[in-house]
């Protein structure tokens, strides 16, 4: 891994759909495997499929085969509809609860793997509810 990365938490909406099974994971496995991302990052898919953690995690393993147990676990997944205020906030707990077992704030970087009548509703949310706020002057970018 990389330890001159900082942290950080990749968000993707729309994390059940195809464009996230063929080119998102598979790419990011890619990155992980080469040691080009951070030692601490987290994946956290979006979606409005009832799934929880493990569910989304078995699907990532569907995609990337067994053996890669560590990429696996650094998936997360969070149930909403992109138009939900509750969706934001279980958003912002998920990435919460991430800054603070790290210790720090890290960086969110947010990937809309929707179709594009979600762009407007999506972008206009998280600024709404302050997810494009960075948690710290100094560190953590959005």
């Amino acid at each position: 891994m990389n330890t001159g990365i900082q942290p950080t938490i990749f968000v993707v909406f729309g994390a059940t759909g195809d464009l996230m099974k063929k080119k998102i994971v598979p790419s990011l496995l890619h990155l992980y495997k080469k040691g080009k991302l951070p030692d601490r990052f987290k994946i956290v898919g979006v979606g409005r499929q009832d799934l929880e953690d493990v569910g989304m995690q078995g699907r990532v393993r569907e995609i990337v085969g067994l053996g890669e147990e560590e990429f696996i676990s650094r998936v997360s997944y969070v149930r909403g509809n992109f138009d939900d205020p509750e969706c934001y906030g279980a958003v912002a707990a998920c990435m919460k609860t991430i800054d603070d077992a790290w210790g720090l704030c890290t960086n969110k970087l947010y990937y809309l793997a929707v179709p594009p009548e979600f762009f407007g509703p999506i972008a206009t949310n998280l600024s709404k509810y302050s997810l494009t706020m960075g948690c710290s002057d100094q560190t953590g970018w959005t």
